[in-house]
Formats: structure tokens, sequence, C-alpha cells
């Protein structure tokens, strides 16, 4: 995914880097997308049942739209088994993100003293040596 600003467009544009937020966000937004969908097919076939049954059709013709109508509702009912699972999928990924997140600050503030440690021995070493040369 690339992400242009309002004023970076054209050939000389600079990508951005994409984060897991933006990720999430897309996975988010296509969840919804498909939750939408299967909703919108979901009243489309009740509509079309409706209309068949409102217009008197009989016989075969009326069997051959109930067992489309079955084979829309299997349909409708794994999609919404897929979407299920991707909603899933993407709140296991903001735990992670989070996660990693809390390791990285927990990280960060481990070097950090590191580096104020290293630099106080640094300052003690040189007055040390001070000390020794003036002597």
């Amino acid at each position: 995914m690339i992400v242009y600003g309002p004023r970076e467009v054209g050939p000389a544009a600079r990508r951005s880097r994409v984060t897991g937020a933006d990720r999430l966000a897309g996975y988010q937004k296509e969840f919804l997308s498909v939750k939408t969908r299967i909703a919108k097919l979901a009243a489309a076939t009740s509509v079309a049942a409706v209309v068949t049954l409102g217009a008197g059709c009989a016989g075969p013709e009326l069997d051959a739209m109930q067992a489309d109508i079955e084979s829309l509702k299997g349909a409708t009912a794994a999609a919404q088994d897929t979407a299920a699972g991707a909603a899933s999928d993407a709140e296991a990924a903001r735990t992670e993100a989070g996660q990693a997140s809390r390791t990285a600050n927990r990280a960060l503030s481990a070097a950090r003293e590191a580096q104020a440690c290293c630099a106080a021995n640094s300052e003690k070493i040189e007055r040390m040596f001070k000390k020794s040369m003036m002597k």
C-alpha cells in the first residue's frame, strides 16, 4: 500500500511507510465491506423469494428457485464464517502489535539506561586518567 500526501502527487512523489495500524484499518474496512455485501445479498435473496412467491410461480420453477435460494443461503453462511475468521485474525494481529510495541518500549528504555551508564563510566575513567596524568 502506497500512501501519498496531498502535495506528493506525480512521478517525483515520495513513498511513505505503511504501518501496522494502516494495514489493520484496511482489514477492518475489508471486513465491513464483506459484511455489507453479505447483508445486501441476503436482502436481495429475500426480495427474490417474495417476488417469486407473489407472482404465483408453481411447479418445477418454484422448486428450482427454492433450491437456488437454499444454495445462496449456504453461500451467505460461508461468507459470514469467513468474515468472522477475518475479524478474529484482525483482533489477534492488534493484540500482537500491542505486545510488540510494549516490548520495543522496554528495549528502548533498557538501551537508554545502558547508554547513560556507559557515559557515566566514560566520564569516571576520563577523570581518573586526568588525575593520574597530573601527578
